[in-house]
């Protein structure tokens, strides 16, 4: 569902541009992308009445999309923590980890799937029972999730935003910006965690075959990404 709310430049970092205004529809022309998470229980939704089943599903599960009039403050908050130049480069709190994702092929279903469950894992050991993860695709409709609601299964049957990029910018922050992680929207991310809490808990019980493919992850420098744009600041 493409969101019709107000421009948010800020986190359409890495295209190079600055957008006047909500970019609606595919941006990424000609661009290789990685495969997105897949429906399980269903088909893809086609139809309004598809796409209403779809988000009762997610509903039951945790996620609650954030109405429209609430994004001004939510950009104006984000802004403050993370641009507070408003040059339209994030600049990553530390501690943070940064993964650059393989470059010539998709990360197997399998993996993608290990480091969602794995991440949603880490966050329900830093986000307390009744406090809601801020979700925001600069490019569709945002969520609040519930990260202790009934998610089992990394497939969109259950997700309403993926973890790792797939075309678009994916983050997820604590309502008080303390942690987070941020998926950049280049096939090749990069993926930012931090937060020392989150951090911690992610190296507790970490995704191996991720860590396998895409090594430890770096921190304390800037990330060498393949695509245009600024770097994240870490």
């Amino acid at each position: 569902m493409h969101r019709t709310g107000p421009a948010v430049w800020f986190l359409s970092v890495g295209r190079g541009s600055v957008p006047a205004r909500p970019v609606i529809g595919p941006t990424l022309s000609g661009e290789a992308t990685r495969p997105t998470m897949r429906y399980r229980d269903r088909k893809p939704p086609n139809t309004k009445a598809e796409f209403a089943e779809v988000g009762r599903r997610w509903r039951s599960l945790g996620w609650e999309e954030v109405p429209e009039a609430e994004m001004p403050d939510i950009t104006a908050a984000v802004e403050s923590r993370f641009d507070p130049q408003r040059k339209g480069d994030l600049r990553i709190p530390r501690p943070a980890r940064a993964w650059l994702l393989p470059w010539r092929q998709a990360l197997p279903e399998e993996i993608e799937a290990e480091f969602t469950l794995k991440l949603l894992s880490a966050f329900r050991r830093c986000i307390r029972l009744g406090e809601r993860l801020l979700v925001i695709d600069p490019q569709h409709q945002w969520y609040r999730l519930d990260p202790h609601g009934g998610i089992t299964a990394a497939t969109r049957d259950e997700w309403a935003m993926p973890m790792l990029p797939d075309g678009d910018t994916y983050i997820y922050l604590a309502p008080d910006f303390r942690l987070g992680v941020i998926s950049r929207w280049h096939p090749t991310g990069p993926v930012t965690l931090f937060g020392q809490n989150l951090l911690d808990a992610f190296a507790e019980d970490p995704p191996t075959r991720f860590l396998e493919v895409c090594g430890p992850g770096r921190t304390g420098r800037r990330i060498t990404r393949r695509c245009s744009g600024p770097e994240p600041r870490i």
